[in-house]
């Protein structure tokens, strides 16, 4: 991941998430070092101006996970519980969203906890991608300036909208968008 940065920082976003870690337990990296790989990715965002926004290891229950047995786990509850440490924003609700609340050490078997979050013990199904992905827009909502997709707000031109408006009232005024396709606009109702 470290080595696609900069695409990212290329592309000069305002913030970026990251999610990254979870095959490294399975491939046996040490933690110190995937530690020190994030670390890598953070400072690189930070000098060019990204808003670093941290994704924890994500519960799975994969064979390739589940064989790295206790080990895998603990490390993946040690880098989680470190990105808390970094001062960052870090989406924790993300790990709740799919996570098997009634297991102890945090990891969702497929089909257990929240229903079917995953398809392969590892790849979110549309319902956990669903959940993932609300997780992720609440947090944001909380970072970012609220502002209106309202058409009475938005002061462009768009000739597409262009109508006389009119009275939304009994029989109705005005003439709709040339664009737009009307049937029984004006006469009785049906």
């Amino acid at each position: 991941v470290a080595a696609r940065v900069s695409s990212v920082t290329a592309a000069a976003p305002a913030a970026c998430i990251i999610q990254t870690g979870t095959n490294d337990i399975t491939a046996g990296t040490a933690l110190a070092t995937m530690q020190s790989g994030y670390l890598t990715i953070i400072s690189a965002l930070v000098s060019a101006g990204i808003r670093p926004i941290l994704m924890p290891i994500l519960p799975r229950s994969d064979a390739s996970y589940t064989a790295t047995g206790a080990t895998g786990r603990q490390k993946r509850f040690d880098f989680n519980a470190w990105l808390l440490t970094l001062g960052y924003t870090v989406l924790t609700g993300a790990v709740d969203a799919i996570l098997d609340t009634g297991s102890p050490n945090g990891d969702a078997p497929l089909g257990t906890g929240r229903t079917a979050t995953t398809y392969d013990g590892l790849h979110p199904t549309s319902l956990g991608a669903y959940l993932i992905g609300k997780s992720i827009a609440t947090t944001l909502a909380l970072l970012i300036s609220p502002f209106s997709l309202s058409m009475a707000g938005n002061m462009l031109t768009n000739a597409v909208l262009a109508g006389s408006g009119g009275l939304n009232s009994t029989g109705g005024t005005g003439t709709p968008p040339a664009s737009f396709v009307v049937e029984r606009y004006s006469g009785a109702s049906a």
